[in-house]
């Protein structure tokens, strides 16, 4: 009987051996998504990446960044903070990355800048949602209930204690 006992024994340590060996050397045939350098500005589409990952906060509207950003007369640099967005107020990576699979697949997809669809207004490439509206950068950003400040003013409606900003000084810096 102990040498049976014995012998299933080191059989079964051969076998989860041989599992961790495998599952050691899968894992390192696939790493991890490279962490994108922000500083160096945004590219085109970056790796998936979880909110802990990214700026805190990123720069929307920085003329820096890109040709179509920071056109407005008025207002300047909108600051957004992804981590108070997925943690405290619970939206999914797909409300805004629409482009993207459903929930939060964004943390594992490749992620287009907004730009890269949303151009300048008068850009014939902009889309255009259901009621013909140009969805230029600004107008993407504003209307329809992936656009912040309609998001912001129905989580006001709902919440009457929310922080949510619902005029353009409650993001916007003012331009000087």
């Amino acid at each position: 009987m102990r040498f049976t006992k014995a012998v299933f024994c080191a059989c079964a340590l051969v076998i989860f051996g041989a599992l961790s060996l495998n599952l050691a050397i899968t894992s390192a045939a696939d790493p991890a998504q490279a962490k994108v350098d922000y500083t160096k500005g945004y590219p085109d589409k970056a790796p998936g990446a979880s909110h802990t990952d990214l700026p805190n906060p990123i720069k929307l509207g920085d003329p820096a960044t890109s040709k179509e950003w920071g056109l407005d007369e008025k207002w300047g640099i909108a600051n957004l903070t992804h981590q108070a967005h997925f943690e405290k107020y619970k939206v999914s990576c797909h409300t805004c990355h629409h482009t993207n699979g459903a929930e939060n697949a964004a943390i594992n997809e490749d992620v287009q800048r907004c730009v890269n669809c949303h151009k300048a207004e008068g850009n014939e490439k902009n889309p255009t949602n259901a009621d013909g509206d140009e969805l230029w950068v600004k107008n993407a950003f504003h209307i329809g209930m992936t656009g912040c400040i309609e998001c912001h003013k129905a989580e006001a409606a709902k919440n009457a204690d929310t922080k949510a900003p619902t005029s353009c000084g409650g993001c916007h810096q003012a331009k000087g």
